[in-house]
């Protein structure tokens, strides 16, 4: 068995593995035309795992009014 040096012990801790989580959910994957990654205020969730940015939900908003 291989031991663990001490600052791999410390990357490893649940504390670091959430804060790595809450830094993840600050950006969520655009379906949209610009497929990247942006803040999900604004966003519209179309159906689970689509969802679209602002940006390019208000390109559809446009294009139908």
């Amino acid at each position: 068995m291989q031991a663990m040096s001490p600052s791999a012990r410390v990357n490893a801790t649940p504390e670091n593995s959430s804060l790595d989580h809450r830094e993840a959910a600050r950006f969520r994957f655009c379906s949209g035309r610009c497929q990247g990654e942006r803040p999900p205020e604004g966003g519209v969730e179309l159906a689970p795992g689509r969802w679209r940015c602002s940006v390019c939900w208000m390109e559809i908003a446009r294009k139908r009014s």
